[in-house]
């Protein structure tokens, strides 16, 4: 938001005023701003600060903005508009107060826009302070498309230690178009991707089993890891079913080429998948524990009791950490992931597609 404090052009005309008993109120604008990135076709806003100097209160006060040709007002509380003219109503201001108003307004068929603010108070006595005005560019909105790629991978079975397995394609696209108004402008402006965030979900364990995660460009947009492809980040998971972030590309407007990116990530798969229940260690402490009760001369045969109890603890909490029969063991474990979170620069950039967008799952026997 940028902020512009007009000079106090007449505050001694109205202490002169105010010194014959000639003046009530002097209201003037004291500061205004507006977003310096406003986008044609969506919502952007201005903002006055209207302050009254005094002496005496004022009252009815209204403040008057011309917008451009090819802008259309988004309805304000307070505020009423007749063609291109907006007139928003007040409230009261003590000596030494202020107050701001907001407009919001939508530039249609314009790339640059002046617009003029005129305040006035059925009190003032000092016009030469009630005006201003700013220029602003208006520039084009950018559209960023993400989609799933036209490659992307379908379920399948894996198996152990395999490497580099694609497992999601995903494309993001700059679909910014550019209006006739915009052809003299010298910039235009890309789209910066600022984070990509990558959700894991399955039965394995995602930062056991799987050693890497790769993130190429996929140059030909094929699904498969070819030579020379270029290898953007190399990751693993922290946690099972954990979020990797990304960070992103960005896309300029100039050329095809520029203006698309299709990404291919793969998984590195370890030797051995890993079931890692709590009743199978339970278990197997169980059978250990049962084993050293039988051991032992006269001494640990007294301490049988004891043993005897922490054999049945430990049998116990393995039934209970074990699967229900009508639910054994798997004989395979999936791996999958998603992309949830695509994140730019800008709130005026507009993003196109349905998230999350799924890859493949990989199922892998034990």
């Amino acid at each position: 938001m940028r902020r512009i404090h007009v000079n106090r052009l007449g505050v001694w005309a109205a202490v002169i005023l105010s010194a014959t008993g000639l003046a009530a109120a002097d209201v003037r604008i004291s500061s205004y701003g507006y977003n310096t990135s406003m986008t044609v076709n969506a919502p952007n806003q201005f903002s006055v600060t209207v302050e009254n100097l005094g002496p005496d209160p004022a009252s009815g006060i209204s403040l008057k903005a011309t917008l451009p040709d090819g802008a259309e007002l988004v309805p304000s509380a307070g505020c009423t508009a007749a063609a291109n003219l907006v007139t928003c109503t007040l409230p009261n201001l003590a000596t030494g107060r202020s107050t701001r108003q907001t407009v919001h307004f939508i530039p249609r068929n314009v790339a640059k826009a002046r617009v003029e603010f005129e305040v006035q108070s059925s009190d003032d006595n000092n016009p030469a302070n009630n005006s201003a005005g700013y220029d602003a560019n208006i520039f084009p909105q950018n559209v960023l498309e993400v989609r799933a790629g036209s490659a992307n991978p379908a379920l399948r079975e894996a198996s152990k230690g395999q490497k580099n397995l694609p497992v999601l394609q995903f494309t993001l696209t700059n679909k910014t178009e550019f209006p006739a108004i915009f052809d003299d402008v010298d910039q235009k402006t890309p789209v910066h991707v600022n984070r990509i965030f990558l959700k894991a979900s399955g039965t394995g364990h995602d930062a056991k089993d799987l050693t890497a995660v790769r993130l190429y460009e996929d140059a030909n947009a094929n699904g498969r890891v070819d030579a020379g492809e270029r290898l953007v980040q190399t990751l693993v998971f922290p946690i099972d079913d954990g979020t990797l972030m990304l960070e992103g590309p960005s896309l300029y407007p100039d050329s095809p080429e520029s203006r698309q990116v299709t990404y291919l990530v793969t998984y590195d798969l370890d030797d051995q998948v890993r079931p890692g229940t709590l009743g199978a260690l339970v278990a197997g402490m169980g059978l250990g524990l049962l084993a050293l009760g039988f051991l032992g001369g006269p001494a640990q045969r007294r301490r049988r009791p004891l043993w005897w109890l922490m054999v049945l603890t430990v049998l116990t909490l393995g039934a209970c950490t074990q699967p229900a029969t009508s639910q054994p063991e798997p004989t395979a474990f999936t791996y999958g992931l998603r992309v949830t979170v695509v994140e730019t620069d800008s709130a005026f950039n507009l993003l196109e597609g349905t998230l999350p967008i799924s890859g493949a799952t990989l199922t892998v026997a034990r």
